[in-house]
């Protein structure tokens, strides 16, 4: 039995390549390393650990980080700010806003999670000016899950060493080409998206079939492609 991230992270077909990475999309977000059979001696508490699956008698350890709020954030905006009617405007929001506008989401309604660990840290835009609108909230609300990605990354790279140059990324937010290309963006590094929206649910019946070999004669690489979609434009 896999959790969801674990699973979703061997349905890529990394389940054998340190260093390779993904990034769910859900109501949170998860951010998920693969770190091998054994544990880096400097890991410290400022992320998760956790024993991600077993394969030919060897074990694969995990770090994550995970951000409290990701598509709970673009619900928000519509449910409870009622700047949207749906989702799918947020991309044209964002991309119409103004450029010299400086507003930002401190995006904390429960506290901020990994890396930081500040649970009375308190939710707030900040920044704000006089032509501050519709689409600068919403821009600030997208780009505020690029910066906490961007923390977790480089905590990875602080705990771990050197990461791929590509990042993994499924869930439904994947289909928001600026959210993606922000995250690119503030990254440096290449986006790649997942072929099929339930991963996690293929990575688990793919582990399940490597018990039992002559079920299948696929390599989880080749059921779930993954197109280099964006590269940083900064």
């Amino acid at each position: 039995m896999l959790g969801d991230s674990q699973a979703t992270l061997y349905a890529y077909g990394y389940y054998h390549q340190l260093s390779s990475f993904k990034v769910t999309f859900g109501t949170g977000s998860s951010v998920m390393l693969n770190l091998g059979p054994k544990l880096p001696a400097n890991i410290d508490n400022q992320l998760n650990t956790s024993l991600a699956w077993s394969r030919d008698g060897q074990r694969q350890h995990v770090l994550e980080g995970n951000i409290n709020y990701a598509g709970a954030t673009i619900t928000w905006l519509k449910d409870n700010l009622q700047l949207i009617t749906s989702p799918s405007e947020t991309e044209a929001l964002a991309l119409a806003d103004s450029l010299q506008d400086e507003t930002y989401l401190i995006l904390a309604f429960s506290g901020l999670g990994a890396p930081y660990w500040l649970p009375n840290i308190q939710a707030a835009f900040v920044g704000m000016s006089r032509s501050s609108g519709k689409a600068e909230l919403v821009k600030a609300a997208l780009d505020s899950l690029s910066y906490q990605i961007t923390d977790i990354l480089d905590e990875f790279t602080h705990q771990y060493g050197q990461l791929d140059d590509l990042i993994h990324v499924d869930g439904g937010m994947i289909h928001n080409r600026y959210l993606m290309q922000s995250l690119s963006d503030f990254t440096q590094k290449a986006i790649t998206c997942a072929a099929t929206a339930e991963l996690s649910s293929l990575g688990t019946a793919l582990n399940a079939l490597n018990l039992a070999p002559e079920t299948t004669t696929k390599a989880p690489e080749e059921l779930a492609t993954l197109p280099i979609l964006l590269i940083p434009n900064i």
